[in-house]
């Protein structure tokens, strides 16, 4: 069923949502980012993260994948919460990887990270191209990388790494685009519909996406261009 609802009113919608979806983006990544410095600059938060480092590798797969399943069941508060949880924990991964590169590197990669984010992102938000044509090539994509991963995990080939990293960003690139047409028409789709209600938590779901859009983007950038410790 769809409302009458003139196009200003849409815009207005779509303006509103996609910048909430980008603010709690990046209060997600500062919560990330202060957690990682205080965990590699803390030896007590350093000892306790060590410690309990399985658990949050298992809410790197356990809250992504519950926030998306329960969308439309849970409220948008509690979104937000396992959000702030998720961030957290990614931060404290996040921390045990950047060890091993020099602070001027990761610096240097993330502000490319940041150059590099926001032009796709706006690339994805303003083309008249259809980018949900990607979606086959993404999926494929993405399970390339984690087979590659596995198997390289055996291997420890650095060739292999390589390769990986740069599909990864490859992939990533578009998806970041892929996503923010993804969330624009998302929310250009339920304004339509008149389920005004679901928007809130789909302002949230879209910020986890593009946060996720962004870290990987990051992680893979820092493997190519980062300058390891001696």
């Amino acid at each position: 069923m769809y409302y009458d609802i003139d196009q200003h009113e849409i815009r207005n919608i779509v303006d509103k949502k996609i910048k909430g979806s980008f603010l709690y983006m990046s209060i997600a990544l500062i919560v990330t980012f202060l957690t990682g410095y205080f965990t590699v600059t803390n030896e007590a938060v350093r000892s306790t993260s060590y410690t309990l480092l399985p658990l949050f590798l298992i809410l790197q797969f356990v809250l992504p994948l519950s926030m998306s399943l329960f969308i439309y069941k849970a409220n948008a508060t509690i979104l937000r919460v396992m959000f702030v949880i998720y961030s957290i924990s990614t931060g404290v991964i996040l921390s045990f990887i950047a060890e091993y590169y020099t602070l001027g590197s990761v610096i240097s990669v993330l502000s490319g990270t940041i150059v590099l984010f926001l032009v796709l992102t706006i690339y994805g938000y303003t083309t008249k191209s259809n980018l949900q044509s990607y979606t086959s090539f993404l999926f494929v994509g993405l399970i390339s990388i984690i087979i590659m991963s596995v198997i390289n995990m055996f291997i420890g080939s650095n060739t292999l790494d390589l390769l990986l990293s740069a599909l990864a960003v490859v992939v990533f690139v578009i998806y970041t685009a892929y996503d923010t047409q993804r969330i624009k028409n998302t929310i250009i789709s339920l304004s339509y519909q008149g389920q005004l209600d679901l928007l809130d938590r789909v302002e949230i779901i879209g910020a986890l996406s593009l946060y996720l859009d962004f870290i990987n983007l990051f992680i893979y950038l820092i493997r190519i261009f980062g300058r390891r410790k001696d």
